[in-house]
């Protein structure tokens, strides 16, 4: 029998955001200032794709934050957002203290109980990780049950399975197959709750050499619907074993976002927003914007 040919899945930026639109429950992947679709992010937000309900893995940063800045955000389902060593995420704390947003009250473990569920097809998670805490007070979504296995007293949380997840990876080959060259966190188990998941990478490389060496393999095709080539898609923050967090990027973001909410200067945020993100045409624009070559290969020099 003739063997059928496979069919690829590269797409342009354009032909993945066709697929969204206001309303939508969107999950981000990465972790805290790594591998974050920082250039999806900036894709939406130049699109004004509004009203949307953001997941995270556990702890989210520039990529939360931003589309909160933006105005674009109406309800979060993360545990944590901030910048780490830099500081606390100035638009996220801002909306969640004033009401602006619906902040949900989340912990690692509900939001792995909740993918976990998806991947797996089942209406809830068990958690037993958060007995006599007292956060789980604030998690209206979960409910305490009683094992039928031992009597022990357990936490439900529900099935969380976004409408799309956006993935950035070093690596990926032209059918979706994607290698992360560091830690992949929590984006396989993302990308199996997600209904549709776009990858971005650093890199293409050939099926041949994926083939090669498939235990590097984190995230095989069969659950990715679409990749789209985006070099230093995760900038500002940092790509292993390719760059490094772009530091002076992230402070200058983090001063005009509270130079603006603190009324110092109003309009600092929104000089950000229409130089980075508003402004350039696509990927390579925004690379020349925050220095070009020889930004890029300071970032990459200390690998």
């Amino acid at each position: 029998m003739p063997v059928k040919s496979r069919t690829p899945k590269l797409a342009t930026v354009d032909e993945c955001l066709s697929l969204m639109h206001d309303g939508m429950t969107i999950a981000t992947g990465g972790l805290g200032m790594f591998n974050k679709p920082c250039q999806w992010v900036r894709e939406i937000a130049k699109r004004r794709i509004g009203n949307l309900i953001l997941c995270s893995s556990p702890q989210a940063s520039y990529d939360a934050d931003l589309l909160i800045g933006a105005g674009l955000v109406k309800r979060t389902n993360i545990a944590q957002v901030s910048f780490d060593q830099l500081g606390l995420a100035p638009n996220f704390r801002y909306a969640a203290q004033r009401g602006l947003i619906d902040a949900v009250v989340q912990a690692e473990a509900t939001l792995a109980g909740g993918y976990l569920a998806a991947a797996q097809g089942l209406p809830y998670h068990a958690v037993g990780t958060l007995k006599g805490n007292d956060i789980v007070k604030l998690m209206s979504f979960a409910k305490k049950y009683t094992s039928p296995l031992g009597g022990e007293e357990l936490l439900a949380v529900p099935a969380l399975s976004p409408d799309m997840a956006f993935i950035h990876a070093q690596e990926g080959d032209e059918f979706g197959n994607l290698r992360h060259l560091g830690a992949p966190a929590f984006d396989p188990i993302i990308a199996r709750a997600a209904k549709v998941v776009i990858a971005s990478v650093d890199r293409i490389i050939s099926h041949q050499r994926l083939r090669m060496e498939p235990e590097k393999t984190t995230i095989p095709s069969r659950f990715i619907t679409k990749i789209v080539h985006l070099p230093y898609g995760a900038h500002p923050t940092f790509s292993p074993r390719h760059y490094v967090e772009d530091e002076e990027h992230l402070r200058n973001y983090i001063q005009r976002a509270r130079q603006s909410l603190g009324g110092h200067a109003p309009e600092a945020y929104k000089e950000y927003l229409e130089k980075y993100v508003y402004g350039p045409k696509d990927v390579f624009e925004y690379l020349e914007l925050i220095g070009g070559v020889r930004r890029l290969t300071q970032l990459e020099g200390v690998w």
